[in-house]
């Protein structure tokens, strides 16, 4: 084996079985090839989103050169925009992101891997994750009550257009349902709908579904056989309840889906668990209260002695 140590030629001989061989070997001193770094990165954002593509050491901008994880140049349109697919590039069914100069917008859901190399011959490794997520996916209103829904970051213009309907139910109201925000108005039944809101993007050709739960609720108390509590008031949630110290009663709604968490005013006198089990302690009154999508619910509770 022979190693290079230094540049020059130098002559290396040899004998086999008496036969003398001679070689003569140089070394050149060959420059070692431009050290590239490449910074890997993550970005992580919402469909329709849109999020500045900042870096500590690369330049993302029109010239920059994108190529997807197979090594295929991603190409330009006329507003210089490229336009970024989960896996193969344009053999991909779905755009998952696009790139315009230092912006990455989010189109569908999904994930991939691209590399970039900016004017300085700077490389990247950027993974874009884009989550389905602008909306909630529950909410919670009382019957009668509105409230609104926004969908976080559409824009409706020349080129989109956003529709909200419901399915299945005639529970609530809508208005403004061209609009990225929709007002709800519940109705007096309570029960479950859901809410879809429908995103088209013309100047992509992309088209986003997103589903809400809208659960219409009715704070009012389950009155008991023996009508031990009693409501008070019929606009409002006002009760009351005779006990005798030792005496347990279970709080319900029957028509409410969250949870529940209950607050007594004297816990020395009355005790509540996070079921909604009241237990009478000593005598004396306390209240007994919760909220229900902003609505107070109270039960003045009065022990006596046994």
């Amino acid at each position: 084996m022979i190693t290079g140590i230094a540049k020059g030629s130098a002559k290396v001989l040899a004998y086999v079985g008496g036969t003398s061989y001679a070689v003569t070997v140089t070394v050149r001193d060959v420059p070692a090839a431009e050290k590239i770094t490449t910074e890997s990165y993550t970005r992580t954002l919402n469909t329709f989103q849109s999020m500045n593509l900042s870096f500590k050491n690369f330049t993302a901008n029109s010239r920059t050169v994108w190529t997807d994880e197979y090594g295929n140049t991603l190409a330009q349109d006329n507003k210089k925009t490229w336009t970024v697919y989960e896996g193969t590039g344009a053999g991909a069914e779905e755009p998952l992101a696009t790139i315009q100069n230092a912006k990455v917008t989010g189109l569908s859901a999904g994930s991939t891997t691209i590399y970039g190399k900016d004017e300085k011959n700077r490389e990247l490794k950027l993974t874009i994750v884009v989550k389905n997520i602008p909306l909630k996916t529950d909410i919670y209103l009382n019957a009668g009550k509105s409230t609104t829904l926004k969908h976080t970051y559409v824009k409706t213009g020349r080129n989109s257009t956003i529709s909200w309907t419901t399915y299945g139910s005639s529970l609530v109201e809508l208005k403004n349902t061209d609009k990225p925000q929709v007002k709800i108005t519940a109705g007096t039944t309570p029960g479950t709908t859901t809410l879809r809101c429908t995103y088209y993007n013309a100047a992509t050709g992309t088209q986003a579904v997103y589903e809400t739960t809208v659960h219409i609720e009715d704070p009012a108390l389950k009155i008991d056989e023996e009508k031990k509590l009693v409501r008070t008031n019929a606009n409002a949630y006002n009760y009351t309840l005779s006990l005798t110290a030792g005496e347990k009663f279970q709080l319900t709604m029957p028509e409410v889906d969250q949870d529940v968490v209950w607050k007594s005013g004297s816990a020395a006198r009355v005790f509540v668990d996070e079921n909604g089990m009241l237990q009478a302690i000593s005598k004396g009154t306390a209240n007994v209260t919760t909220k229900i999508n902003g609505t107070t619910v109270r039960v003045k509770v009065t022990v006596a002695q046994p």
